[in-house]
């Protein structure tokens, strides 16, 4: 009878561990989720074991050969020693039947998998970018891989590592985003000044003294949310930034990420639901707002592309000396106002 149990009890244990996502989430001071994605780990134990090779750095000519490093150079190792074990045949020819008959770049497969629900039941969604219809099938290679490889249970056995990455990621990300909050805030700060308080339990935006006419409740009710994934079987360097319904996703090869891309992700939420934006394309003007406030708050700038423009940095300048919150809506779109190019007609 005793043995039963304990054979029932192991049972339930390895139901448990395959249904639970071998490592939690963490989130940062502003909400933004940091992950050990389960999905995108699945998928790139895939691409590792149907022999994708890019690699971050390349030994001497003539042979280059790529050279991988933490997780990834440990488990190409286990593959190489042991691929039966961690991919089954069955497991690993299905996903190079699928893999041929859906050639697509493997960014297109990373913005895909985003698209799926958390494991275990790592379903797609039902409306998927066009370009990405023909990945539709990718949610049932990738559930089908989860369970008959196991890789809840070789995630678990990198869980240490993974959590690690995920922490440096989350300070990076603290470190850009708090002098950010604060700036955006300014309004908060000059009431507290003005009135003598101590209490700094104040709302994100405001505090009720604030006579800003954008309450808390309109302040925080339209975000889009942020969340970064650290894939350490994607090759280091790379990161992938796209919205996914309400969410901005961003995924970052190796076991390291960028606190300032994320930043500027948390100003594009914020600036876009201050007006009224939120749910709608991102625009040029959005982005180089973005950018600037990112700039100001911690003097990292981002691509010349998205650079702002003098009149956009001016604009930037003349808010911050107003200490109005940009939760307002007219600030907001001032701002907005300033950073976009006016076309104007032939004449």
């Amino acid at each position: 009878m005793g043995s039963k149990l304990l054979l029932l009890m192991a049972v339930a244990m390895t139901a448990m561990s395959a249904a639970a996502a071998p490592v939690d989430s963490l989130f940062s001071e502003e909400s933004v989720e940091v992950r050990a994605d389960e999905r995108l780990f699945t998928l790139f134990l895939v691409m590792n074991g149907l022999g994708w090779s890019e690699a971050a750095q390349y030994g001497p000519a003539p042979l280059k050969e790529p050279r991988y490093d933490g997780i990834r150079q440990d488990l190409l190792a286990k593959l190489a020693t042991y691929r039966e074990r961690y991919l089954p045949n069955a497991t690993l020819n299905r996903a190079r039947r699928f893999v041929e008959a859906n050639p697509a770049a493997l960014r297109d497969y990373v913005e895909a998998a985003l698209h799926i629900s958390p494991a275990p039941e790592m379903k797609m969604a039902k409306s998927l970018p066009q370009r990405l219809a023909k990945l539709r099938g990718l949610g049932d290679l990738l559930r089908s891989t989860w369970k008959e490889a196991r890789v809840s249970v070789l995630m678990g056995r990198y869980s240490e590592r993974l959590g690690e990455a995920q922490r440096r990621l989350l300070d990076r990300v603290d470190k850009r985003t708090r002098p950010l909050m604060a700036m955006l805030k300014a309004k908060t700060v000059a009431v507290k000044k003005k009135s003598g308080s101590d209490d700094d339990s104040d709302d994100l935006f405001g505090s009720d003294d604030d006579d800003s006419s954008a309450s808390a409740e309109d302040a925080t009710g339209q975000f889009e949310s942020v969340a970064a994934s650290v894939v350490p079987l994607w090759k280091r360097g790379e990161m992938l930034a796209v919205r996914v319904g309400d969410r901005f996703e961003l995924v970052f090869g190796g076991e390291r990420g960028n606190g300032v891309e994320v930043a500027l992700r948390v100003a594009l939420a914020r600036l876009r639901s201050a007006a009224g934006l939120h749910g709608k394309p991102i625009d040029d003007g959005q982005t180089r707002l973005a950018w600037g406030l990112v700039t100001a708050a911690t003097g990292r700038q981002g691509l010349d592309t998205h650079a702002p423009y003098p009149g956009c940095v001016a604009a930037i300048q003349e808010w911050r000396t107003l200490k109005a919150a940009l939760t307002e809506a007219d600030i907001a779109k001032s701002l907005l106002d300033a950073c976009t190019v006016k076309e104007t007609a032939d004449e």
